[in-house]
């Protein structure tokens, strides 16, 4: 064996060796039998309507299955029903696929339960135990209370039950629709006026109620400042791209996403290092905060060679059109050239 194939085996043996460096073992057990037997387990941020692949799918059998993960770094994994999916029901949970055993227990109406060996795993168990304890608990204390059936009346204003009562047995075929329109708007009045739906009573628990979650995302931001964690990371992400998607929405806040930056920035990027999640996260907020008419921000992406360079490398001395996800619809010296794209990109004839 001459020394040319000798390099080149050991080459290809340090590259097999840096693949499938992370394995992860599920075990999952079905607690009902509504939803089928047909389980998806994908990488967080897949969407099946684009890409669907076999290897997502997995068959319980005598309502137990498993499935095994092998991949790069450790990475955001979700898993629900198929047919939740399928009927835009999702409960859906979601675990680190790392170097760790994870069981998974599926329920017919509520989240999977989901318990990791992992040490990324363990870290969002006990951020999660504290929230349950100084947030959810009492918030659950709260919430049956207020909705037992046998102290309605004390909490809820006798013309908010009324109205919910018709509301619920509407027949809009067998009614005018001057009655249906009249019982809505009442429902629409009820809906925006908190206050209105309850007696003093009602509005005191309500009142405890919100003081309680008003603390929740505060906490969230100085526990994950001072314990750093993946899962964290990957909040930022979604934060992100609810703030690019801000527009889509009513009465969207802000004030809950814009602190995950400030957060990411202060204490995350150097968490991890080498992680795709940071290359996707630089993309993400430079798209996010791209503003039409204005200069672009230089940002990193990956020429046809693989490495990184700087996007301005790529486009210099042409005009480039960039979707609000930072991607390079394409690039041209031909202003009418440019022009045909921008137009068909807009579905302008």
């Amino acid at each position: 064996m001459d020394k040319k194939t000798i390099i080149t085996a050991l080459l290809a043996l340090v590259a097999m060796a840096g693949q499938g460096q992370v394995k992860c073992h599920v075990e999952g057990t079905l607690e009902t039998d509504a939803w089928g037997d047909e389980i998806i387990i994908c990488e967080a941020g897949t969407d099946l309507r684009v890409v669907d692949e076999p290897r997502f799918h997995v068959k319980a059998k005598d309502g137990h299955f498993s499935y095994d993960i092998e991949t790069d770094f450790p990475r955001l994994y979700k898993v629900f029903f198929l047919k939740q999916q399928e009927t835009g029901r999702w409960y859906q949970g979601k675990f680190i696929a790392e170097n760790c055993n994870v069981n998974v227990t599926m329920y017919e109406d509520k989240k999977p339960r989901i318990v990791s060996s992992g040490e990324e795993g363990h870290k969002h168990a006990v951020k999660d135990s504290i929230e349950k304890v100084r947030f959810w608990n009492p918030v659950e204390v709260i919430d049956n209370q207020i909705d037992d059936e046998s102290h309605r009346a004390e909490f809820y204003k006798a013309d908010f039950i009324s109205t919910v009562t018709k509301a619920r047995s509407l027949n809009v075929d067998s009614l005018p629709q001057t009655y249906v329109d009249s019982i809505r708007q009442v429902v629409d009045y009820y809906m925006q006026n908190k206050r209105a739906r309850y007696t003093d009573a009602g509005w005191q628990l309500m009142q405890r109620r919100d003081s309680i979650t008003a603390n929740l995302v505060p906490f969230r931001f100085a526990y994950d400042a001072e314990h750093p964690m993946l899962w964290t990371i990957y909040d930022v992400l979604d934060a992100i791209q609810a703030l690019k998607h801000a527009d889509n929405y009513v009465n969207f806040d802000k004030s809950q996403f814009e602190p995950y930056l400030t957060l990411y920035h202060d204490k995350l990027i150097n968490y991890s290092p080498g992680h795709p999640i940071h290359e996707q996260i630089a993309t993400a907020e430079t798209a996010y905060r791209l503003q039409p008419g204005k200069p672009y921000i230089d940002y990193m992406v990956r020429n046809t060679d693989g490495k990184l360079v700087p996007i301005s490398t790529l486009i210099q001395g042409k005009v480039a059109l960039i979707d609000r996800d930072g991607t390079i619809l394409s690039t041209s010296t031909d202003a009418e050239e440019l022009e045909s794209i921008i137009k068909k990109a807009l579905n302008i004839d």
